[in-house]
């Protein structure tokens, strides 16, 4: 009796830490703004690995508040229901600090 028991509990725990890590949202970190089209509420981004895609914001407001353009280098969460929820501006990509022409080495 304690066996089954203890064998039930390990399938429930196991079940819900199955569920528990797929019920989390994506982050695409460093993908490139393509588009913005506030009427269809949608963003076009292109990650890291060149994959382009288009998804609905979470929330319409996202679009205004962030005053998102074309080529902006941002950080998306996407959640359960690909909708993006979150989206954070990131430095340019590839810039470097530019040098005082006027200091010589």
């Amino acid at each position: 009796m304690t066996r089954q028991i203890f064998v039930a509990l390990a399938v429930v725990w196991l079940a819900w830490t199955a569920s528990y890590s797929l019920a989390r949202a994506t982050t695409f970190v460093g993908a490139t703004i393509e588009m913005v089209d506030p009427s269809r509420q949608t963003l076009t981004f292109k990650t890291r690995d060149g994959q382009s895609r288009t998804l609905p914001v979470a929330d319409p407001r996202l679009l205004g508040e962030k005053q998102l353009a074309k080529g902006d280098y941002v950080s998306l969460e996407v959640d359960l229901n690909e909708r993006i929820s979150h989206v954070v501006k990131l430095e340019t990509y590839g810039t470097a600090p530019q040098e005082d022409p006027g200091v010589n080495k």
